[in-house]
């Protein structure tokens, strides 16, 4: 089962409101109070509904044995990229590939960019995960497939993913659009299973 539905815009929309109503609330005055009264309600409500139908999206699809559609993300993969509970480069690396996942989705973010960057991300997410630091993608792979943090099966797919960012950024090739499907695809999935409660 699939469950299918237009939440991954919702998610990317609620995660950009606060940017955008940034000016509406600084303005001053009477605009001002006003604006802080209306849009201060409206981003809290927003935000209140987005993650209570992530929730019931990510119940429903449990119920079946389904997944979300490929590019929501869960409420606990939101919560963690804020979490002080969660180390800083864990946290700031988690961030990055949420905002290639919703930036990409929402034609924000070119293709070849998207790969390099949720790559980066994803590397330092698991080196961060494994406490590596100077170790390379290689070698964190093999260690997170030792410490089981990934499997046989993903670390292939993040091997090939890697090899796929390394000719986009070192040899300036194209990358089609439906490898960066399958690669964000694959990455909101990781992550969801990774943060699942």
């Amino acid at each position: 089962m699939l469950v299918d539905g237009k939440l991954p815009e919702m998610q990317h929309l609620a995660g950009d409101l606060p940017n955008l109503s940034f000016y509406f609330l600084r303005a001053e005055g009477r605009y001002g109070d006003i604006a802080r009264q209306v849009i201060v309600k409206f981003l809290l409500a927003n935000r209140k509904s987005v993650h209570g139908l992530t929730r019931g999206v990510f119940e429903i699809a449990g119920m079946f044995g389904g997944r979300p559609q490929e590019f929501v993300l869960s409420n606990a993969v939101m919560g963690a990229a804020r979490s002080r509970k969660v180390g800083y480069r864990e946290r700031a690396s988690l961030g990055n590939m949420i905002h290639c996942v919703r930036n990409w989705r929402a034609g924000d973010l070119p293709d070849g960019e998207a790969v390099v960057l949720c790559d980066q991300a994803l590397e330092q997410w698991i080196k961060a995960r494994l406490h590596l630091s100077r170790a390379s993608f290689q070698e964190a792979i093999k260690e997170a497939t030792v410490r089981r943090l990934v499997s046989p099966r993903e670390a292939w797919r993040l091997r090939l993913f890697h090899r796929t960012r390394n000719r986009v950024q070192h040899e300036g090739e194209r990358v089609r659009r439906r490898s960066v499907f399958s690669m964000l695809a694959f990455v909101a999935h990781f992550l969801n299973v990774r943060y699942a409660p």
